[in-house]
């Protein structure tokens, strides 16, 4: 479990759970934002993020499950990868309500300032990240001439939402909700042939490329006023554990 000390900010649901794609017998992935404690804060350690970490959740459907596919990354860190728009983080700040298993005040604040975290490098990081799956299911087919449907599903989903992202500022976690869920599993499950999913994820990443000419969002995010946000959680969390926690109070007495 995750230590008492660190208090869970925020904690979703991911993965194909989230995305309207998974099996009966599917994983179930989590990731969330943790604060740190004071010391490793304004001290000498540092936390990035903690994983592996088992939590129990109840998924749509009422069951509860243990999760023990869990990163939980610290705030700051969690802040500075949104920045650089890492989609598997961006997509943590459009998960629909269902997939919400515990959100704070503090993360509200973030929530708040969700748009001033993105910026046109969307383009680059999500191209990025298909064109790297891409390169995978070539080697795959080139050595084994066979097919890793998995990684043409999330390729063509990573090109369409962060196409959305572009257009709109938003985007559409659940597939089922876009109403492209069915062909995405056609895909995971191999049903699409290699070449015509080549030619499919070269299709995505020219329609993504394109919406950069209509985008509406920034060149750059408003990193002074995410930062402002970030700074006053910090130091007000530092601020109450200083002067109520006895792990730095009892230094100087």
């Amino acid at each position: 479990m995750i230590d008492e000390d660190r208090q869970v900010l925020f904690m979703g649901i991911t993965g194909s759970h989230a995305y309207g794609l998974a099996r009966p017998d599917s994983d179930v992935d989590v990731r969330g934002a943790i604060m740190p404690i004071a010391s490793q804060i304004v001290g000498l350690d540092t936390l990035e993020q903690v994983q592996g970490e088992p939590v129990t959740v109840i998924l749509g459907d009422g069951r509860m499950m243990v999760a023990t596919d869990t990163v939980f990354y610290s705030l700051p860190r969690f802040v500075r990868m949104a920045l650089q728009v890492n989609p598997n983080i961006v997509e943590l700040l459009f998960l629909p309500k269902s997939c919400i298993c515990a959100e704070s005040w503090q993360w509200g604040r973030l929530m708040d300032c969700r748009a001033d975290l993105l910026s046109r490098r969307v383009r680059d990081t999500y191209i990025g990240f298909a064109l790297s799956e891409l390169h995978r299911i070539e080697v795959q087919y080139a050595k084994t001439n066979s097919l890793k449907g998995k990684m043409g599903m999330h390729a063509v989903r990573l090109l369409r939402t962060g196409r959305e992202l572009l257009l709109i500022g938003n985007m559409t976690v659940d597939r089922k909700v876009a109403g492209d869920a069915e062909e995405l599993l056609n895909i995971r499950d191999g049903k699409v042939p290699y070449h015509e999913l080549v030619k499919l994820i070269e299709h995505e990443v020219a329609s993504l490329g394109a919406a950069f000419d209509k985008t509406v969002l920034p060149e750059q995010p408003n990193k002074d006023r995410v930062n402002r946000v970030l700074t006053d959680i910090m130091c007000r969390h530092c601020a109450s554990t200083i002067s109520y926690g006895s792990d730095v109070r009892g230094e100087w007495s």
